[in-house]
Order: C-alpha cells, then structure tokens, then sequence
C-alpha cells in the first residue's frame, strides 16, 4: 500500500456545539488542502488513511467545542502541532491526548477553561511550547504539568489564577520562559523555581504580588519581570548570591526603598525601578550605587502617544511621589527638585508625577 511522503495541515471546523464524554457523537468536517472530509468520532490515524499528519488546526468561528474527552487526539505518530483557539473550550479530560509521541507545540489559547486536571498533558512527554493564556483559570492541580522533561516555554498569562505552586511540576525542570502576568497571583513561594536550571525569562508583570518569599531565584536569567504589581519592598533572601539577571524590571510597585545590599548580592545589567513612591534623596543614592556597579538603569519608556506624553523630557528626576499623592519632603535638595518637577510636568497640563505616571507609562 503506497503512503504519501507529504505533510498536511488539517483545518477543522466545528458547525455544533458539542457536548459529550465520549468522541461517540462528535463528526465534524475536516479540509485537508482545501478537500472537505469528515471525521466521525475521535481524530486519529483512522481519520487520515494513507496520510502523514504533523498539524492540525481546530478553528470553531461558527460553532464552539466545550468539551476534550478522552482519546479525543490519539495515536498520530507524526503529529508535531495542535492548536485549538478561540473553541470555547471549558474543559480538557485526563487522556484526551493519547499516543503522540512528536507533538512539541500546543495552543488552548482564547477559550474558557477554568481548571487544570492532573493527567491532562502526562501522556505527551515531548511537548515543548505550551499557551493557555486568554482562558479563565482559576486551580490548577497537583501534578497537572509534570513529567514533561521537554518542556520549554509555558504561558499562563491573562488567567485568574491567584496563587503558583511547584507541586505542580514535579520532574519539569527544563522551561526556559514562564508567562504569569495578567492574573492574580498575589505570592510567590519558596524554592517556586529550584531545579529550574534553563530558565531564563519570568514574567510575573500586572499581577497583585506583594511577597516574594526566600530562595526562589538562582543562576543566570535573562528577564525577571514585576512592573504593575503592589510591592512595597524586595526580598533580599529571595535571590541567590550567585544570581545574574540581565534584565530586571520592579517599575510601577509601591517601592520607597531599596536596601544597598540587594545589589550585592545579585549583579544586574539593565535595572528598570520608574514608578515607584522614592524621594529623590533615596532614588540618587540607588542610581549612584548602580552606577559604580557599571548597571544601566532605563528611564520610562512612554506607552502613551498623547501629545503632553511624548513633550516629557525623560531625563528629568521623576522621583517623589508618594502613596498618598504628596511630594516627599526628605530634605532641602528634595525640595527644590520637587518644585522644579512639579512646575515642569504643570506646564505640559499635569497635575503631578503620579497623573503623569498614570497617563503616560
């Protein structure tokens, strides 16, 4: 029997909403290089006689799929590749993914899953790229990613989820990037990313963090992320001594100080700490230290194109601001700078640091 020596991307779309606990009721059309087929039951190598397999993209703009039963993609053993987006998706069953021993990339992104079951992703050891952002998660169980020794890049970002636990990764030890931002999270606890020797990006920015608990990073990172959280201090004991961050960034927290120690104990390449509630005393003494460290401490970079936006000269102290609205008063020096920033951002039609902090960063 001859078998084609080609790849194709399966197109899928759904014209019911499908309920079911079973692939027993599901048939959907299938467009294999723009042929309609159609499937009957779960999507397997019955479902594509003669054809090497390695996409399949579900795509439910007319119609919605609620429910992954088991086996529902099964026994494809060249399949690299399943995205299903935008499905109203609200849960995936333990077993829904059988037998796919090349699949690397998965996309759930855009549905309404809710929580993450052990045993969803046990049965795919090779994936590497995972995104579950733009869902509503809120629980995530013990286990629900691990045993996935390939996996490198996980994006929970714009969920509900409010809290992050290592339970759930038990024997995952090789993601290089983790996307947390856009939830609830409100800690960090210990030892969160211990064994986690690749990582090198961790985004946990808009999220309402206001502890990082000890000894959770180490080695050399790349981006460690907090910006639009409510922080009012670093943990020191958070970092090991022997940390090396290229990009770190605690802009738009509620920071009034920060301890010369925590630069001892981590080098750092670019800092990023705009936003925050620091007289001006304060901040010079932060940006001097940095400074004899050789670290490059990047001023706001403006999201806003409004025209009294882009008329701010950056370079100017923007420190000062406090908690309650009201200047810091630390000392004469702090005065004068005060008064010559607030009169600079009232002439370009602010009130005060923090309105231009609210309209422009």
């Amino acid at each position: 029997m001859y078998t084609a020596n080609y790849s194709f991307v399966i197109v899928i779309c759904f014209i019911k909403v499908i309920f079911c606990d079973s692939c027993d009721n599901i048939s959907v059309p299938v467009y294999v290089n723009r042929i309609s087929e159609k499937i009957e039951g779960c999507i397997n190598k019955d479902s594509f006689p003669n054809k090497i397999v390695n996409s399949i993209d579900i795509d439910c703009e007319s119609a919605s799929i609620q429910i992954l039963p088991a086996n529902f993609v099964a026994d494809l053993n060249r399949l690299n590749e399943l995205l299903i987006q935008g499905c109203s998706l609200k849960t995936i069953q333990p077993g829904a993914f059988f037998n796919l021993p090349k699949i690397t990339d998965m996309d759930f992104s855009v549905n309404e899953l809710r929580n993450i079951q052990a045993g969803v992703f046990s049965l795919i050891p090779a994936i590497k790229y995972m995104n579950l952002s733009r869902n509503f998660i809120v629980f995530v169980e013990d286990d629900a990613f691990s045993h996935l020794p390939n996996l490198e890049d996980l994006d929970l970002s714009f969920n509900r989820l409010k809290t992050l636990s290592k339970s759930w990764f038990t024997n995952t030890l090789r993601i290089e990037e983790f996307y947390v931002n856009n939830n609830e999270i409100s800690a960090i606890p210990e030892n969160m990313f211990a064994g986690w020797q690749q990582i090198r990006l961790i985004n946990f920015n808009y999220n309402q963090l206001v502890n990082i608990s000890d000894k959770v990073f180490s080695g050399t990172i790349e981006s460690i992320t907090f910006h639009h959280n409510l922080l009012t201090s670093i943990n020191i004991e958070a970092f090991s001594e022997d940390i090396s961050i290229d990009q770190f960034d605690i802009s738009n927290n509620y920071i009034s100080n920060l301890s010369p120690m925590l630069f001892d104990r981590i080098t750092v390449k670019n800092f990023q700490m705009y936003g925050n509630p620091m007289e001006c005393t304060c901040l010079y003494k932060i940006e001097q230290t940095l400074q004899k460290k050789g670290v490059n401490v990047e001023v706001p970079k403006l999201s806003n194109s409004d025209r009294n936006c882009q008329n701010v000269d950056v370079s100017v102290p923007m420190c000062g601001v406090s908690l309650k609205n009201e200047f810091c008063n630390a000392t004469a020096d702090d005065n004068g700078v005060i008064s010559g920033v607030t009169k600079y951002l009232r002439e370009l039609g602010f009130r005060d640091l923090r309105d231009w902090y609210e309209k422009c960063i």
